[in-house]
């Protein structure tokens, strides 16, 4: 709930576009994912924590924290965000 409330708030808060969200399961994981019409600069955004004094880039670090596995593609195209979430 966590990772997926976060990665919602940034697709209405720094998109500004309409996004959609997908979430499945199968034996192992559920997985969601997250799509809309923003970019992210930085393919590597949310895999180290931000400086301490820093005022932005706390949600996805957080993100990477609680799930098993991030993925994240950005492009002129738009962001997919999916999160991995083990079952076990």
């Amino acid at each position: 709930m966590i990772a997926v409330s976060e990665v919602a708030g940034n697709t209405v808060r720094h998109a500004k576009s309409p996004g959609s969200i997908e979430i499945w399961s199968d034996d192992d994981e559920v997985i969601c994912e997250i799509r809309d019409d923003g970019v992210i600069a930085d393919p590597l955004a949310g895999s180290q924590p931000p400086p301490p004094d820093s005022n932005g880039g706390h949600g996805l670090w957080l993100v990477h924290q609680v799930c098993d596995r991030v993925d994240l593609h950005s492009d002129e195209n738009g962001t997919v965000i999916r999160m991995h979430m083990s079952l076990r």
